[in-house]
């Protein structure tokens, strides 16, 4: 398949389209070079062979277009599904700009979805996290300089449904992160909602969570939730 990186004339058109297939697209932030595009988003420093022709294009605001097979999702997440408003801003920008599919974010990266809006975002190990309409999160995954069990998602407002996946030996710890508390889950399904006064409630729809506030801890199991 071929790569294309979509200059910033064409994005707005391309934006409106989405990405076919199994591609997805690497935002270029000011500074970034071939070198910093392999080691933080690609699997080893021949997979940009295949975009060195357009090189010239790597600048501020344009997309890089890859095949998945080429990306390292380790640490990231990739926008699934994008309905209605959703607006995202890269980590070190000032901008947002419009969240499309198939788009990778990273540590620090922040989502904000509009009235009757919402962004799904897939990880690596294929746990999903589903923002709805209103919503403000920041993607804060765990790296090698963090201590296992670090924030994934810092819930600023609004709706989170986590959709985590089972399984016996892994390490780390899907975790949420609200203004009042903390949840820790290994496989669940579960809704986070955080309300006016950073109101916090962890409705657990299957599995069991446990939840961390104020010096307190309490594990929630299916149909089961706390308001803090």
């Amino acid at each position: 398949m071929k790569i294309i990186i979509i200059a910033s004339l064409t994005l707005s058109i391309w934006c409106s389209l989405g990405i076919a297939g199994e591609d997805y697209a690497i935002p270029v932030k000011q500074g970034d070079t071939s070198t910093s595009i392999v080691e933080s988003y690609l699997t080893g420093p021949a997979a940009w062979q295949q975009v060195k022709d357009y090189n010239q294009l790597l600048r501020p605001g344009n997309m890089v277009k890859v095949p998945s097979n080429l990306v390292d999702l380790t640490g990231k997440a990739v926008i699934s599904l994008v309905y209605g408003e959703v607006k995202v801003k890269l980590v070190g920008e000032e901008r947002w700009i419009t969240a499309i599919e198939g788009l990778i974010i990273q540590k620090g990266d922040s989502l904000v979805t509009g009235l009757d809006s919402g962004v799904e975002i897939t990880m690596k190990e294929g746990d999903r996290a589903l923002l709805r309409g209103d919503t403000s999160i920041v993607f804060n995954p765990p790296d090698s300089n963090t201590p296992t069990g670090n924030t994934l998602l810092n819930v600023l407002r609004g709706k989170v449904i986590s959709f985590i996946e089972k399984t016996s030996n892994r390490d780390l710890r899907y975790r949420i992160q609200t203004p009042t508390a903390v949840s820790l889950v290994r496989g669940t399904k579960f809704r986070t909602k955080v309300g006016v006064n950073a109101e916090t409630i962890f409705e657990v729809l299957e599995g069991v969570v446990n939840v961390r506030s104020d010096g307190k801890e309490l594990d929630l199991g299916g149909d089961y939730g706390v308001k803090i």
